[in-house]
C-alpha cells in the first residue's frame, strides 16, 4: 500500500470514452461513485504530478483498452476498485546544429514504447526543451526543424532511421536531463534570375 492520495479524480467511464459519475479522493484516498446504472464502468483516477490510470485486476494500467470492466447493479456496491497512480517525470535537452548553434522552435517529441503517454514541446531561444508529464516508461524521442535533417535520439549521435532509435528509460518521478541532439542542415540551391535583356 502506498500513501493516500488526496484529490485525485475518479471517473466511472463507459467504453473508456464518456463518464457517467465522477468523485474527488478524501484525505484517505478513499472515493464513492454513486447513482450509476446497470453497466460494466472502466473507472479512471487522476491526479496532478501524477499520471492517470485504470483500474484493471491484474495492476492499475494506462490503457484503457486492458482495464478491467467493474459491473454494477441495482442496489448492490462494488468494494475493492482500488486504483495506484505512478509519479509523472520529464525528458530535457538541448538541441543543436552541427556547429553547435542551438536551434530554437525545434520540435521534439517523446513516444512512450509501451502503450500510452507521451508529449512534444518546442525549443525555446537556447534550444533547450523539457517534455514534462510523463509516465514511467521507454521512450523513442525525435527532433525535427525545416532546413535541417530531422533525426531519432541515439547515444552515438543520432539516426534517422526509427529503427536505429534507442529508447530512454525514464523511472517514476524522474527528470531526465541532457537528451541532447545536433542537427545536419539540409541543402541549399542558389542562384539569381534575370530577363534576356540584361536589365
Amino acid at each position: 500500500q502506498g500513501n493516500p492520495i488526496e484529490g485525485a479524480w475518479i471517473y466511472a467511464r463507459s467504453s473508456c470514452y464518456w463518464y457517467q459519475v465522477s468523485d474527488t479522493t478524501d484525505a484517505d484516498g478513499n472515493y464513492t461513485l454513486v447513482a450509476l446504472q446497470p453497466g460494466a464502468y472502466q473507472v479512471q483516477a487522476s491526479a496532478s504530478d501524477y499520471a492517470t490510470f485504470f483500474y484493471s485486476d491484474s495492476g492499475s494500467t494506462l490503457n484503457c483498452s486492458e482495464a478491467t470492466p467493474v459491473t454494477t447493479a441495482l442496489d448492490t456496491i462494488n468494494a475493492g476498485v482500488d486504483i495506484t497512480l505512478a509519479q509523472v517525470g520529464s525528458i530535457s535537452g538541448t538541441v543543436r546544429d552541427n556547429s553547435g548553434t542551438p536551434i530554437e522552435g525545434a520540435y521534439v517529441s517523446a513516444s512512450r514504447n509501451e502503450c500510452c503517454g507521451g508529449g512534444s514541446v518546442y525549443t525555446n531561444a537556447q534550444g533547450q526543451y523539457t517534455i514534462p508529464n510523463l509516465p514511467p516508461g521507454n521512450y523513442t524521442l525525435y527532433a525535427s526543424r525545416s532546413e535541417f535533417q530531422a533525426e531519432y535520439w541515439n547515444s552515438t549521435g543520432g539516426s534517422t532511421d526509427v529503427n536505429q532509435a534507442e529508447l530512454v528509460s525514464l523511472q517514476e518521478g524522474q527528470a531526465l536531463t541532457a537528451i541532447d541532439f545536433s542537427l545536419t542542415r539540409l541543402g541549399v540551391i542558389t542562384g539569381n534570375v534575370a530577363d534576356s535583356q540584361g536589365d
